[in-house]
């Protein structure tokens, strides 16, 4: 019986009991743990280049500038041009050019990952349910979501095309049976927002109102 295992060491994340377990496989199995290295320049421009078909230079380069060869940082640069329309989807890996020519302008790329993040949010809310999308991702920055908790009842009863969306757009993933933010940089960015503060708030809130229905009941 062999069991892999795969994990990261970069301590992005706050999970202690994880980081305790890859100190303890460190110290005691060390002559069977392989190292993978991150992708290098070229790699990542080939990344790019299967994901985005007829790319031109220009765009190339920027997207690999901006994706500090960090394969969830190309993701998200490529469906903020699909947000855009830049782009459209060709099959679920592949996307293609719908006005080349648009690639030569610089209004289209933004400069760094935090200025994508705000871009992407700025097009969340133009959907007729944007505020309700965003308080999704607030409440995931707040608190992991497992689908069996109350919590999971009282901010995500019956909506079923909301969370199909934002996983269809990378914003989220499941893990573990659980609902969390695509990456540690947008759970950061959203804790950022001048409005996160003003929904947790809100979501405390109706916390209030919810505990204090069911005490009432009872």
């Amino acid at each position: 019986v062999f069991i892999l295992a795969i994990g990261r060491n970069e301590f992005a994340v706050n999970n202690m009991e994880y980081f305790t377990f890859i100190k303890q496989c460190e110290n005691e199995y060390e002559n069977q743990i392989y190292y993978l290295s991150p992708l290098n320049d070229d790699e990542s421009k080939n990344l790019i280049r299967s994901i985005v078909k007829g790319i031109p230079t220009y765009a190339l380069e920027k997207i690999h500038k901006l994706s500090n060869n960090n394969p969830l940082f190309i993701v998200q640069t490529i469906e903020y041009f699909l947000d855009i329309n830049l782009v459209k989807l060709i099959n679920r890996n592949t996307v293609g050019l719908n006005n080349p020519e648009a690639f030569n302008s610089h209004l289209y790329i933004p400069k760094t990952m935090n200025d994508i993040y705000t871009q992407r949010i700025d097009y969340l809310l133009k959907n007729d349910n944007g505020i309700r999308l965003l308080l999704y991702l607030c409440v995931l920055a707040t608190i992991d979501i497992d689908y069996y908790t109350v919590v999971s009842e009282l901010f995500f009863y019956d909506s079923l095309d909301e969370i199909e969306y934002l996983l269809g757009r990378n914003f989220i993933k499941i893990q573990n049976e659980k609902l969390l933010l695509a990456h540690e940089s947008l759970l950061l960015f959203l804790q950022d927002l001048e409005i996160f503060l003003k929904i947790i708030i809100f979501i405390f809130y109706l916390f209030f109102l919810f505990y204090n229905s069911i005490f009432i009941i009872l």
